[in-house]
């Protein structure tokens, strides 16, 4: 069993600085990270999720619609300093640009992750069910500086084998076609 203490200790890094483009239906007035499910925001979901293991602190890189994001935080949350308080959990909200893409977020985030060992990082969107006590083990065990999880989501259309612009082949739709989506990351 992991060690609550090591949990505790480890910052959270969630990335909600991105546009949401492929559901812009949505997104062009309301964050993706803040898109409620049951009510919820799937920010809160993912937090809960990691708190329920023992992560108390976090870290929410914004960028699109960053002020959407923190007048949530202002109305719903008590603000100390530059830390947002939830059920026994600190959150900093850190703008991280209009634009940048994953890796300038972190990079811009190293102030705040260089006195830790570990760091788990996230997406606004990444809501799982993952065992992170297992998931913080095996990091551990495999002595790498990164591990990443990742689905295999469930095919979405059939598929057709065209050669010669005849179709040779039409099915059903097939798992085995669908790459893996990234969900979470352990450095």
């Amino acid at each position: 069993m992991m060690k609550q203490n090591l949990n505790s200790e480890t910052p959270v890094v969630i990335l909600a600085g991105g546009k949401g483009s492929r559901i812009v239906e949505y997104t062009k007035a309301i964050p993706k990270p803040l898109i409620r499910v049951n009510r919820v925001p799937i920010l809160i979901r993912i937090i809960d999720h990691y708190k329920s293991y023992g992560f108390k602190d976090f870290i929410i890189a914004t960028g699109y619609l960053d002020n959407v994001i923190k007048n949530y935080f202002i109305k719903k949350f008590k603000k100390y300093k530059n830390t947002y308080h939830y059920n026994g959990s600190n959150i900093k909200l850190i703008f991280t640009g209009q634009e940048t893409m994953t890796g300038g977020r972190l990079l811009r985030l190293k102030k705040y992750l260089n006195k830790k060992k570990y760091f788990c990082l996230t997406y606004g969107d990444g809501v799982s069910d993952i065992n992170l006590n297992k998931l913080i083990q095996f990091h551990l065990l495999h002595n790498k500086c990164a591990t990443v999880t990742s689905v295999r989501p469930p095919a979405r259309f059939g598929y057709l084998n065209i050669k010669k612009n005849l179709v040779i082949e039409f099915g059903e739709k097939r798992n085995i076609d669908a790459r893996g989506l990234m969900e979470v990351f352990l450095f």
